[in-house]
């Protein structure tokens, strides 16, 4: 592909349709990181992912992240709280 392809093909962006496997894929990623940053990360992942197809699931994305009990429930109500400001 040519560079000026590749650009055009940037440019038009858009929110890709994933699937359960590139969920779980980068679920498995995250799940190797230092607990220290590991919520924050799959957090900011959840917010895009949900974008990307209607049967996302973030408290199993959380749980397949790696998350402990406690940092899922959390994340689980944060999760919450954006959808109820984004859907009043």
């Amino acid at each position: 592909m040519s560079p000026e392809a590749q650009a055009a093909k940037d440019r038009r962006g858009g929110i890709p349709q994933m699937q359960h496997r590139h969920f779980a894929f980068i679920a498995r990623m995250i799940a190797e990181l230092n607990p220290d940053i590991r919520t924050q990360v799959a957090r900011q992942f959840v917010k895009g992912l949900r974008l990307s197809n209607p049967q996302f699931s973030a408290s199993r994305f959380y749980a397949a992240s790696g998350l402990g009990q406690i940092e899922l429930d959390r994340a689980a109500a944060e999760y919450e709280e954006i959808l109820a400001i984004q859907n009043p």
